[in-house]
């Protein structure tokens, strides 16, 4: 992984390393205010180190539980996993004990929190909250002194609609 910062006469190593796949970190999601960045392991995509990023260097560490491209809080203090559990960062030790999340999706594809942290939206893959999981894009309120999600919105659905966005992409 790669930065530019204001003075460099050019881009700096900043993630992994020069080498094969087990020194990849290409894959990332990085905080709104660009102090944290998660990174998978290019050898292990089930393995995540986090990144703070600061002016004076960079500091990796290893999580315990790994996260293929989280939803990380726009200050870098936690992440929402794609199996829906909330990790602390950067060690991630454990999850944290969140609520709501789980009665509409235990697997939530590519999360974003909203710039202010107050919601986040993602594809649910499965849970019991939504039907046709995977063909839509689903919002929720946060609130991070609590841990609670809440008020499910349905934002976009393309039931019964891939076929056609496939057949659409062809002519274009």
């Amino acid at each position: 992984m790669l930065s530019s910062r204001v003075g460099d006469t050019g881009p700096q190593l900043v993630a992994g390393s020069n080498g094969g796949s087990a020194q990849c970190r290409v894959c990332h999601s990085v905080s709104a205010d660009g102090s944290r960045l998660i990174a998978q392991h290019g050898d292990a995509t089930y393995a995540s180190s986090a990144y703070d990023l600061s002016p004076s260097g960079v500091t990796e560490t290893q999580m315990a539980i790994g996260a293929e491209y989280p939803g990380i809080y726009p200050d870098g203090s936690i992440a929402l996993a794609p199996n829906a559990s909330v990790l602390p960062l950067p060690a991630a030790a454990a999850p944290l004990a969140a609520t709501g999340l789980t009665s509409v999706a235990t697997n939530v594809g590519t999360p974003m929190f909203s710039p202010d942290g107050k919601r986040v939206v993602f594809n649910p893959m499965a849970g019991p909250g939504v039907t046709n999981p995977t063909q839509k894009l689903v919002t929720m309120a946060f609130d991070l002194a609590t841990l609670t999600f809440s008020s499910p919105v349905e934002t976009a659905d393309y039931s019964g609609q891939l076929v056609d966005l496939l057949r659409a992409s062809d002519h274009t």
